[in-house]
């Protein structure tokens, strides 16, 4: 899986305890939350945690908790995860698209450029 996306991360600048708070530690994840949002790879972080099914810590903004549920979800109601179509079902459903989708929808609309169609 790629990975080069971490390299612009905000959590490389703060250590890594605080990305994996203790139980109880809620003033430490609201913290963590906060600058996952700022951060400009959240998307892709949150996608690496979901399909490394990693079971610690705090990725993309999102608990491990968090990412069982939507793991959850997502096994419930399955994306066409890297197309066009998957794409538009993300915002159907009002959720931020995945970077294979928002890659996959942007490709999409290059070669309907290229091509005319």
């Amino acid at each position: 899986m790629n990975t080069e996306w971490m390299a612009d991360a905000l959590c490389r600048e703060i250590g890594g305890d605080f990305w994996h708070p203790e139980t109880g530690q809620y003033e430490i994840v609201q913290t963590a939350k906060r600058i996952c949002n700022m951060c400009p790879v959240k998307q892709e972080c949150l996608d690496f945690a979901l399909a490394e099914r990693e079971p610690h810590g705090i990725w993309g903004g999102v608990t491990a908790i968090g990412r069982r549920r939507m793991g959850m979800r997502r096994r419930e109601s399955p994306f066409p995860h890297g197309t066009p179509a998957g794409y538009r079902r993300h915002h159907r459903e009002n959720s931020s698209p995945c970077f294979a989708c928002r890659r996959a929808d942007a490709l999409d609309r290059q070669e309907r450029k290229w091509t005319g169609s």
